[in-house]
């Protein structure tokens, strides 16, 4: 026997947080058309979430909403057959507890059957997929729970099980992962996430085919609680029928992929043909039978920052748009997971959550706050597409996105809005510098030790064992970052990046700004050789003037550091 048939959910009366949400649609047309945004949300603030939250819960997968695109925010279902079984198909359908605890996906009081209708069409009409044969046993599980711990799987899912785990936020709970997929596709997945689909938010950690071996082997041993019992596909006509009249009524292809819906519209009113009447109409009545709102659960602060959200729309042009743009693409591909990202007036930086589970600082990813203003945009731009190891030293990786059509300068967009950057990003051409200033630059350099923080080469790291104090290679400096800002960070590092490890050569002393220490650092033992070369190059009393000139030695430091020996 199936299980007791539920309700459907056009006949059930609609819960607080459902009439919030078709609150929601209503106040948003009424407000994008006769109040547009002329600024971005604060980031954190509720007007800002609940921009995110509209595309992250598929609202614009039913709805047209002022200021959005239709973007399919779930998996998709083309393939299906080869990624899931029956049996696991029909539990997540039906709202099986032990899978949709935590997940993104509404409740659409199917009942067993409804479920086992829709299964049956998404499977019959499913490509077959065929993957290269993986044996995990010959994977090392015991290594793959350590690179899931360490590479930055965590920043987006979590393995907690029960009421300890926590909302899914970027990626699902994996907590009963082994219980849904076979060795193959999640190898093939692993490797290529964007070869599966290609506009999905998972990136690449490009992954050797051991670790992604290793990983397989390990998640498949989290399988949860759900019965192992398989459910073979059914080749019966009239349920597949069904299925496929259910997917239409309930417009599961407005997240999803699904064969034999690629030109189907969306389910939903357009919010601009919403009226208070039919609003209000919803609200004392209770009737919901023209409303097919399935029950998303929401907290009652996720409620608020998507009615935040409608009495505030984004901003449609200028810096402020490229923010609010750019704060969107943050938040789908989950960047504020591994970096903070933005300085929050209260409550600090905004991001870092995976700071928290690595306990030595050296080991964590970088702030990109300032990020704007520190980097080149053409150098971010091609980093994002193609991104490679910078700081040697860490076990997070920064991964490779498939990123949307033009979301790369988007986001690099963002960074300079918020920052304010207008500037070029290279220095104007002078004429060539003076190669007795270049050298003293790198004699300065020298003897304020630049290199035993910033290695060159990963060879270099065995002699460098406080990783603390690692700081990325010197010799990208030119093609990575903006020569303005590189003059600042060497005047006031903590004015940049508040904590930051790189040492105050410049100190404010008394009611003195930024005093040169180069001539103190000079008179150490062990810079005596380098205090030769400049008595020789330029005399004991021009020496110490020119090393006391903050500015001087500044732009030695600068220009050497842009210009590095051959």
């Amino acid at each position: 026997m199936g299980s007791p048939r539920r309700p459907p959910l056009e006949s059930r009366h609609p819960t607080p947080a459902s009439l919030l949400l078709a609150a929601v649609v209503f106040m948003a047309a009424e407000l994008a058309s006769i109040r547009p945004a002329d600024s971005a949300p604060a980031i954190g603030s509720p007007e800002e979430l609940g921009g995110h939250l509209l595309h992250q819960h598929g609202c614009v997968g039913c709805h047209d909403i002022p200021g959005t695109t239709w973007k399919k925010n779930g998996p998709p279902l083309s393939r299906v057959a080869s990624k899931v079984s029956m049996s696991w198909l029909i539990r997540w359908l039906n709202g099986s507890p032990e899978l949709s605890a935590h997940r993104l996906m509404p409740d659409f009081g199917l009942s067993a059957e409804q479920s086992q209708a829709i299964a049956a069409y998404l499977l019959h009409s499913s490509t077959p997929t065929s993957f290269e044969t993986v044996d995990p046993a010959k994977g090392r599980a015991e290594n793959g729970q350590a690179l899931v711990a360490e590479i930055g799987c965590l920043a987006c899912h979590s393995l907690e099980t029960g009421e300890a785990a926590p909302p899914a936020v970027a990626g699902p709970n994996l907590s009963a992962l082994g219980s849904k997929t076979s060795p193959a596709w999640l190898f093939h997945w692993l490797k290529n996430p964007a070869d599966w689909d290609p506009e999905t938010p998972m990136p690449s950690l490009r992954l050797s085919d051991q670790e992604a071996l290793d990983i397989t082997a390990y998640l498949l041993t989290l399988k949860g609680s759900i019965p192992t019992e398989i459910s073979e596909a059914t080749s019966d006509q009239d349920r597949i029928e069904e299925g496929k009249q259910l997917i239409e009524e309930k417009g599961c292809f407005g997240c999803h992929g699904i064969p034999g819906f690629e030109e189907a519209e969306r389910i939903g009113s357009a919010i601009s043909d919403w009226t208070g009447e039919d609003f209000m109409g919803i609200h004392q009545t209770g009737e919901t039978e023209d409303l097919l709102v399935p029950q998303f659960n929401l907290p009652e602060s996720e409620v608020e920052a998507l009615v935040a959200a409608a009495n505030k729309p984004a901003p449609k042009e200028g810096a402020d748009a490229e923010v609010a743009a750019g704060r969107l693409s943050v938040r789908r591909l989950n960047c504020i997971g591994c970096h903070t990202v933005e300085r929050m007036a209260e409550q600090g930086a905004w991001g870092g959550d995976l700071r928290a589970r690595i306990e030595d600082p050296g080991h964590h990813p970088p702030t990109l706050v300032g990020e704007g203003r520190k980097v080149q945009a053409a150098w971010l731009a091609t980093y994002l597409k193609e991104p490679s190891a910078i700081r040697l030293w860490l076990k997070v990786r920064m991964p490779t996105y498939a990123f949307a059509e033009g979301e790369t300068e988007a986001l690099v967009r963002y960074f300079r809005a918020l920052e304010g950057v207008t500037s070029e990003d290279t220095p104007p051409a002078p004429g060539p510098v003076q190669d007795l200033d270049l050298e003293a630059g790198r004699k300065l350099a020298e003897a304020f030790q630049c290199a035993s923080c910033h290695p060159t080469h990963e060879s270099e790291l065995h002699v460098m064992p406080d990783k603390l104090n690692l700081a990325p290679p010197l010799s990208l400096v030119r093609s990575r970052l903006r020569h303005d800002w590189l003059r600042d960070w060497l005047i006031e590092p903590q004015e940049l990046a508040p904590g930051t490890r790189m040492p105050d050569y410049f100190p404010n002393i008394g009611d003195r700004k930024n005093v040169s220490l180069a001539y103190t650092t000079l008179a150490a033992p062990q810079n005596s050789e380098i205090r030769k070369w400049f008595v020789a190059a330029f005399g004991e009393e021009e020496m110490k003037s020119r090393l006391e000139d903050t500015r001087w030695v500044i732009e030695r430091l600068r220009e050497s550091l842009w210009n590095p020996a051959e």
